[in-house]
């Protein structure tokens, strides 16, 4: 299963934190979202530590690992 390291930026003011849930906006759940979109698999996705709510990033770090390795270039520009 191939696995990515994922430097993240984000202004956070619109999300309630990294953790996916079921009924608010999260960094994870729209990181999974735009990937999936990409036309990627998503097995695992980990940010190197939880945030709260409204918490910007700079150099956020996450791992995701996918069904199905990618070309990371084309990948990057379709996720952003």
């Amino acid at each position: 299963m191939p696995t990515y390291r994922l430097t993240l930026e984000y202004e956070g003011t619109r999300y309630h934190g990294w953790q996916e849930q079921k009924n608010a906006r999260s960094v994870a759940g729209e990181l999974r979202k735009a990937v999936e979109e990409a036309g990627a698999v998503v097995k695992d996705l980990g940010g190197s530590g939880r945030t709260d709510a409204g918490v910007h990033a700079l150099a956020q770090v996450a791992h995701l690992r996918l069904a199905r390795a990618v070309d990371p270039e084309p990948f990057r520009r379709a996720v952003n």
